[in-house]
C-alpha cells in the first residue's frame, strides 16, 4: 500500500509490471494487488470489502456486487 504510487515497475512474487503511459493524478492510498491477469492497483478504501484473495485462483478476485451488501 502506497499513497502514491509512481513506480517505474512494479514487482509482486515473479510478476512485473510497468506503469501506463499517463499520469494519473490520483491522491489517494492505494493497494498493488496480483490477479490471473497480472498485478493491479486499487484504491485502498474499503479494499477489503470489495476484494477477496483465494488460493484457488492464487490472487485477489473482485467480489460480486451482490455479496457487497
Amino acid at each position: 500500500m502506497a499513497l502514491r504510487m509512481q513506480p517505474t515497475q512494479l514487482r509482486i512474487g515473479e510478476a512485473v509490471a510497468r506503469p501506463p503511459g499517463e499520469i494519473q493524478e490520483v491522491f489517494e492510498a492505494e493497494v498493488a494487488y496480483l490477479t490471473t491477469e497480472g498485478i493491479r492497483l486499487k484504491s485502498a478504501l474499503n479494499f477489503n470489502k470489495t476484494h477477496t484473495f483465494t488460493a484457488k485462483d492464487q490472487g485477489w478476485t473482485q467480489k460480486n456486487s451482490s455479496n457487497l451488501a
